[in-house]
């Protein structure tokens, strides 16, 4: 590159032309240039091809994935899983009879040649076993829901006909359909009709063996009694003709009819839960009376209890209300039976899980028949009024519609409309479905989208006393409505109870002692009664905030015995300001009633000294106040527990989170429901102990006083005049520090202007007949007698 620029050189100075030389220089930076330029050139265009070559694998991964699902889902729909007919209410018919059985889900890996080769395992995909062949089980003998779910595929596969397997009864645990089909406890028990085995490893977890394929792991399916009893029985070669007499003494089976003369439907297996709907005066409450009614009719309260939701005034299902078998009734004129309902049914669900636990057993039909342990059925008439004003129902009501069949309790909802209403979680859980009239298709189409439309044509003009019902088994059918006066067996009131009764509205304070009075009840959500609430457990501030007679002064006597040494504290600022700092520190218990009312009393400097002399107290303070006064919220902030008693407006309730009971002495109490006991007397009044004694001092006070004449010839070492302020504070400077000072008329202002530098007075009035003194080294209150002579 050099070299051009040489000759260059050579002949700028043979030719003595500097053009030459310039041409010379160009050429090689020429050169340069390019080669500069097709590289850049050449890394521009790498890295487009770059950013194709990516798009182009995000794509190409994006085809893999999608072909990989498409053939899993073809898979799954070639070869449907128990669980898919146990889960899908509309499915009818019996499956084609097939030569390959799907026994839980495994991961396959597409063999070399397939076009998905390489791209790794599709998780998901039948397990499949060639039915013709035997297939044996090995597993312990409680994995019954294990062999349930392959005993019922096997059976409705083959279409094998079993005479001695009732669906109601455990499967067989040996018999034929097109090959052998067994279950044994170990590997050396396995017929040798049986090449396929699958070998339980714990959970829902096994070993797949089939002879000439390596083995597999896979997920098993599993169906417990209640599923199993849902299934369509078309699709296991059953008849779908049900006895005209059911069988009422089995714990997996609940009968109703809306008629005397049926037909009759298991709710168990039509529903678990029911919802009826109609236009206003289609006759969804005499529906739901005649449902319920024949559940009364044909079981004892051992057997059904009924829980009634109803917030039209309770009218629709007061009809009910006197059956044995109700154990709860929740009405919009009674707004806190609403609360413990909600809670109640909550702990019901709770205590439903612990009973299934206790039993080891996966679902409510399977509890042995002597365990106390009915069924709960819960009607909420005009669903949609509660749903929409009682927000926390939502989560419970449709916890319920996921987890009740297994744990015993059965919804019957009823509405105008479901649109807007049940909600697809909850509709999804609800099979037994009955329509009154409705004025528009869309309506039934909502539930009921199976309905021929000479049945949606017919359902435009019923009369009440007609409907139409369907359920997971049935098809849609008309059937007649009963107006019946609900009537049941001669049995006595139900023992099981969901909630507790409503607490009374006074409940007389009984003398225990000091620290061993109950000083209020509340209902226990385990036994379903009234207990007593612990009282103080140590130092800390309780607020207890409330109306005027709500009831707080009578809960905070109440709530001071129950620890020993409780207090009353004085009623005005001075004094309790000397009580807080005698009590503070000790195990004493010290009461502040209306401290409101007693703040509002005090000057602006004076409010905030005392709220920072409560905010400082070491021990047991309770203090009571109103809900509406600009300080509650500050000083329930301090408090480690609050009480919130009746509170009438309801802006106020919102901001408090009170309970909408009003009678006196109602609570709410770390998050409960309580009743304070009346009737506890006021603890003993706090009393200085300067008042009832006087100090014991070194020297003769003097005073300081706007009223001289007012001290003539009292005992002490000299009056100052406070109304000369420049003469006062010269003759308060010439005493010593130590020197004790009466301050007698003075304000607070006036006080700090005469004592600054000196004796400290606080900023808070003293209460009639007393006085602030200075002892010489702290303040406290004397009375005005003592010191006049």
């Amino acid at each position: 590159m050099l070299a051009p620029v040489a000759v260059a050189l050579v002949l700028a100075v043979v030719f003595q032309s500097a053009l030459a030389l310039l041409m010379g220089v160009i050429g090689p930076l020429m050169v340069v240039g390019g080669w500069w330029e097709a590289r850049r050139r050449g890394a521009l265009k790498h890295s487009a091809a770059l950013l194709e070559f990516e798009d182009q694998l995000v794509e190409h991964e994006g085809v893999v994935e999608r072909a990989r699902r498409d053939v899993r889902d073809r898979a799954t729909r070639l070869h449907p899983g128990i669980q898919d007919w146990a889960h899908d209410a509309l499915w009818r018919g019996p499956p084609p009879a097939t030569e390959t059985l799907s026994v839980g889900h495994t991961r396959w890996y597409p063999p070399p040649g397939h076009p998905l080769a390489g791209t790794g395992a599709i998780g998901g995909m039948p397990a499949l076993v060639d039915m013709t062949r035997g297939l044996a089980l090995v597993a312990s003998d409680d994995q019954h829901s294990l062999w349930r779910a392959l005993a019922l595929q096997w059976r409705a596969h083959s279409h094998a006909v079993i005479p001695s397997w009732d669906l109601g009864d455990q499967p067989p645990r040996d018999f034929r359909g097109p090959s052998r089909l067994a279950w044994v406890s170990a590997t050396t028990d396995i017929p040798t009709e049986c090449l396929a085995i699958v070998i339980h490893r714990g959970g829902v977890m096994a070993e797949l063996h089939i002879p000439g394929e390596p083995p597999q792991d896979v997920v098993l399916a599993t169906l417990s009694h209640a599923e199993a009893m849902r299934i369509p029985r078309g699709r296991l070669g059953v008849s779908d003709v049900v006895d005209s007499e059911p069988d009422l003494a089995r714990r997996d089976q609940l009968w109703v009819s809306l008629a005397q003369r049926g037909p009759f439907f298991d709710l168990l297996s039509e529903g678990p839960h029911t919802v009826v709907w109609g236009a206003t005066g289609s006759g969804k409450s005499v529906t739901v009376v005649a449902l319920v009614s024949s559940l009364a009719r044909h079981y004892a309260p051992d057997h059904v209890v009924c829980v009634l939701i109803d917030f039209k005034g309770g009218a629709g299902l007061a009809p009910l209300a006197a059956l044995p078998h109700t154990v709860g009734w929740v009405t919009d004129l009674a707004p806190d039976s609403s609360r413990r309902a909600l809670r109640g049914l909550r702990s019901e669900m709770t205590r439903r899980e612990r009973i299934l636990e206790a039993a080891t057993r996966a679902d409510w039909s399977e509890l042995d028949s002597s365990l106390e342990a009915p069924r709960l059925v819960i009607v909420i008439d005009e669903v949609a009024w509660l749903l929409a004003n009682q927000p926390l129902w939502a989560e419970v009501i449709t916890d319920i519609a996921a987890r009740g069949r297994s744990l015993g309790v059965h919804l019957v909802l009823s509405t105008q409309r479901l649109s807007g209403v049940i909600t697809r979680p909850m509709m999804a859980n609800i099979s037994f479905r009955v329509c009154g009239r409705v004025t528009d298709d869309a309506e039934l189409r909502e539930g009921m989208p199976d309905a021929s439309a000479s049945l949606a044509s017919a359902l435009r003009h019923v009369r009440p006393g007609q409907a139409l019902v369907a359920g997971a088994l049935s098809p849609p059918q008309m059937s007649a409505v009963d107006q019946v006066q609900p009537s049941s067996r001669d049995d006595s009131p139900a023992s099981w109870k969901v909630w507790a009764d409503a607490l009374p509205a006074v409940i007389p304070w009984r003398d225990g002692g000091m620290g061993e009075s109950p000083w209020a009840w509340r209902e226990c959500l385990d036994t379903h009664s009234a207990v007593s609430v612990p009282g103080l457990m140590g130092p800390g501030l309780v607020a207890i905030v409330g109306d005027r007679f709500s009831g707080r002064t009578t809960a905070a006597y109440a709530l001071a015995w129950t620890h020993a040494g409780a207090l009353m504290a004085p009623h005005d600022g001075a004094s309790l300001w000397v009580c807080l700092n005698a009590v503070s520190g000790t195990d004493r218990t010290l009461v502040v009633d209306d401290v409101d009312i007693l703040l509002h009393g005090t000057a602006p400097e004076g409010e905030a000294f005392l709220v920072d002399a409560l905010e400082g107290f070491s021990g047991a303070l309770l203090m009571t106040m109103s809900a509406r006064h600009r300080l509650s919220r500050s000083l329930s902030r301090l408090a480690s527990q609050v009480l919130v008693m009746p509170i009438a407006k309801p802006e106020d309730r919102d901001v408090w989170g009170a309970s909408s009971r009003s009678c006196p002495g109602a609570g709410l109490w770390n998050g409960e429901d309580i009743q304070v006991v009346h009737g506890a007397p006021a603890p003993t009044l706090w009393v200085a102990a300067e008042l009832s004694q006087p100090p014991e001092l070194s020297q003769v006070p003097v005073v300081v006083t706007n009223s001289p004449e007012e001290w003539a010839g009292s005992p002490i070492t000299e009056v100052i005049d406070s109304t000369h302020h420049s003469s006062a504070w010269a003759t308060l400077a010439r005493y010593r520090a130590g020197q004790p000072i009466l301050i007698d008329g003075l304000n607070d202002r006036e006080a700090r202007s005469l004592l600054q530098g000196g004796p400290w007075i606080p900023p808070l009035s003293p209460p009639e007949g007393s006085l602030w003194l200075w002892d010489g080294s702290r303040p406290v209150l004397t009375t005005r007698e003592r010191w006049r002579g």
